[in-house]
């Protein structure tokens, strides 16, 4: 938005007290999650967000209110600089009216995976043109080898995520 300054999500059509309640409501929400983010924060992560984009900033109050949730509920950051999920506003034609979305990065997931116990560790790689790139499956489980070219190309050609499992284990997905 140029030379405009976003409306912070919770003032749009609401008089001082409405507001007030609206937002001492969604804080109570926001911490009965449980989630180790600060709702103050949050708040202004995406008030910040608003003030980049019209389109967000125009997005209706149940939406915004239900993108601060997904953060606490998946417990991550609305901060541009961790890049773990992305407020997107959509158009509904339905209701004529932008809606915010809340878009876990591939960062995101892998902090959510983790953090379960299910995964102990991701990793993730993209293979290019004139790199080595070798899959196979055998009766111990799926494997992969790449070896980067230093005259890899520009062009992608897979990409692969290998996840350690608690019992020690791979999984390899390419």
């Amino acid at each position: 938005m140029t030379g405009r300054k976003a409306p912070s999500f919770l003032e749009a059509g609401m008089n001082a007290l409405t507001r007030k309640k609206s937002l001492a409501v969604l804080s109570r929400q926001f911490s009965r999650i449980g989630s180790s983010l600060t709702f103050a924060f949050e708040v202004a992560n995406l008030t910040a967000a608003m003030s980049k984009d019209e389109k967000l900033a125009n997005s209706t109050y149940d939406s915004l209110r239900g993108v601060l949730l997904d953060a606490a509920s998946w417990g991550l950051t609305l901060s541009t600089t961790q890049r773990l999920m992305y407020v997107v506003a959509y158009y509904n034609k339905r209701i004529g009216k932008y809606e915010a979305q809340a878009i876990p990065s591939y960062m995101g997931m892998i902090q959510m995976v983790t953090r379960s116990g299910r995964v102990l560790n991701v990793q993730t790689g993209i293979v290019c043109e004139g790199d080595g790139f070798r899959q196979w499956t055998d009766e111990t489980g799926k494997h992969i080898q790449h070896e980067v070219s230093r005259k890899s190309g520009k062009e992608v050609t897979h990409v692969y995520c290998i996840a350690k499992m608690p019992d020690g284990s791979f999984d390899v997905e390419v």
